[in-house]
């Protein structure tokens, strides 16, 4: 799935971009305060008016895990407010089910945590919004660890998981240990050297 590139600066206080909605809490007497993830600006905190309103036309376009076209009105005190939205995909049968939701809000919250704000990030945008698609397609467990291991490549976490990650060597499929200290899997020998240290 290819990200649309937004259009910030268009004019000096009205910018598009495409989103999907990692999370929202409600704020104010009708407002939801959003954070979504967008390809070229990153993660943005913004300003759902009226949202919580029965005839809000945007309300159903901005619901968590929900990949949209957002319009966004720049805000003179720093938090930018959607005024238009548009659905690009619901991912209808993640949201069917209780299962699919769950593993689809852990992984908003997994972006939400590793990603600063207003950082470009294209490349985690896609990854999140390919993740959903499988997950709506039922494929469960083996996506979820296919989108952390290439999450924590991504932000440069990934664990070493070829090599030795204290002495490099190949490693035996007889024994290793993973050590979140040395950052990936040890050898016996080094797993060893470590106990007695």
């Amino acid at each position: 799935m290819q990200p649309v590139p937004s259009n910030r600066g268009f004019a000096d206080h009205v910018y598009k971009t495409e989103a999907i909605v990692l999370r929202q809490s409600p704020t104010g007497e009708a407002d939801r305060l959003l954070t979504v993830l967008t390809p070229y600006m990153g993660k943005l905190r913004l300003l759902g008016r009226s949202v919580r309103r029965p005839k809000s036309k945007v309300s159903g376009h901005v619901e968590p895990l929900m990949h949209a076209r957002l319009m966004i009105n720049k805000g003179k005190s720093g938090l930018d407010a959607i005024s238009q939205a548009e659905t690009i995909e619901a991912f209808p049968a993640l949201r069917s089910n209780l299962e699919q939701t769950v593993w689809g809000i852990y992984c908003a919250e997994l972006v939400d945590a590793f990603l600063p704000d207003e950082a470009p990030s294209a490349d985690v945008f896609g990854l999140l919004a390919n993740t959903l698609a499988r997950l709506n397609a039922s494929e469960g467990d083996i996506a979820l660890r296919w989108f952390e291991l290439h999450l924590l490549d991504m932000t440069g976490y990934r664990p070493e998981l070829q090599v030795c990650a204290q002495c490099r060597k190949a490693l035996s499929p007889e024994r290793f240990a993973f050590s979140p200290d040395a950052g990936g899997v040890l050898c016996q020998a080094c797993e060893q050297a470590n106990r007695i240290a």
